[in-house]
C-alpha cells in the first residue's frame, strides 16, 4: 500500500506542471505579439514623419526635403506677406483651416503627420500673394488619414492593387471571355484616342507656334529619346524657359501657365 501510494503522487502532479507551462507559453505569446504591435506602431509613425499632413505626399519627392510644423506660429516670411495683407492670422493651424479647410487641431500622431510640405507652403502664399506662381495641388482633395491596420496604405503603399498574372492565350475561349477582351480592347483604343484629343487640344491652347522653336530644325538627327528630354510635353518644341513639375515633367513657362488655367491644377502629361 505503501509502494501504490509513492507512485500515485507524480501521476497527480503532472497535470499542475502541464497547466503552469501552458500558462507560461501564452505570457510569452502575448508580450510577442504586444511587442510586434509596439515595432507596427512605431514603424508606422515613422512614416507619417516622411508624408505631408496636407497631401499626403513623400517629401522625399522634394529635392531640398524641405517641410513645415503643422502645429506652432507660422515662419517670418510668411508673418511678412499676411503683415501686408492686413490678415489676422498668426498660425499655422489658421491659414490651413482658411486655405484647405482642414481642422489640424484635432490630430493625433498616431493618425496624422505633423508636418506638411514645400508645395503646400507655396499655395499658401500664393493665396495671399498676386505675384504668378507655378505650384498646384497633387490631389482632388486633402488626405484622409486613418488609423494603422494591416491594410495601411502609408506602411505598405504597394500592396494598393494585386498584380493580374499573364494570362497564356487559349483559342477555346468561351463567348463571355471573348466579349469582354473585345470591350477592353475598345475600351483602351477609345482612351488611346481621348489621349491624341486631349493633346491636340493642350496644343490649341498653348498656340506658340510663332514664338517656339520646333524639334524639326535640329540640324543633327538626335536620338528620340533626347529630343524627348529637350521638347515640351504640350506644345512639342524646343523647351523654353522650362518649368519642371514635382513629377518630374518638363514644359515652357507660357505653356504650362496657359493649361493650368484652361485645365486647373493638374499636370498636362501624366493628370498628376
Amino acid at each position: 500500500t505503501i509502494m501504490q501510494m509513492d507512485v500515485a503522487v507524480p501521476v497527480a502532479e503532472k497535470p499542475l506542471l502541464a497547466d503552469t507551462d501552458l500558462n507560461y507559453n501564452k505570457q510569452a505569446l502575448d508580450k510577442d505579439a504586444d511587442n510586434l504591435k509596439m515595432q507596427e506602431n512605431a514603424a508606422h509613425q515613422a512614416n507619417l514623419q516622411e508624408l505631408c499632413r496636407i497631401c499626403g505626399v513623400s517629401f522625399k519627392t522634394d529635392r531640398y526635403k524641405r517641410s513645415h510644423p503643422v502645429h506652432g506660429p507660422v515662419d517670418s516670411e510668411t508673418q511678412e506677406l499676411l503683415r501686408k495683407k492686413e490678415k489676422r492670422a498668426t498660425s499655422w493651424p489658421d491659414l490651413i483651416a482658411k486655405v484647405f479647410k482642414i481642422d489640424v487641431r484635432g490630430d493625433f500622431d498616431t493618425i496624422h503627420p505633423t508636418r506638411f510640405c514645400h508645395n503646400c507652403w507655396s499655395i499658401i502664399h500664393r493665396k495671399f500673394s498676386n505675384a504668378p506662381c507655378e505650384v498646384y495641388f497633387p490631389r482632388n482633395s486633402t488626405m484622409d488619414w486613418k488609423s494603422h491596420s494591416p491594410n495601411c496604405t502609408v506602411c505598405y503603399p504597394d500592396h494598393r492593387g494585386v498584380k493580374r498574372k499573364n494570362q497564356s492565350s487559349n483559342l477555346q475561349l468561351g463567348k463571355r471571355f471573348k466579349i469582354i477582351a473585345e470591350c477592353a480592347r475598345k475600351t483602351k483604343s477609345i482612351k488611346k484616342q481621348v489621349q491624341v484629343n486631349n493633346k491636340n487640344l493642350m496644343k490649341k491652347i498653348a498656340n506658340c507656334k510663332k514664338i517656339h522653336l520646333s524639334t524639326k530644325l535640329l540640324a543633327v538627327d538626335y536620338p528620340a529619346d533626347f529630343i524627348k528630354s529637350i521638347s515640351c510635353q504640350v506644345c512639342e518644341h524646343i523647351l523654353a524657359d522650362p518649368v519642371e513639375t514635382t513629377c518630374s515633367h518638363l514644359f515652357c513657362r507660357t505653356c504650362i501657365l496657359k493649361c493650368l488655367k484652361v485645365m486647373g491644377s493638374y499636370c498636362p502629361s501624366c493628370r498628376y
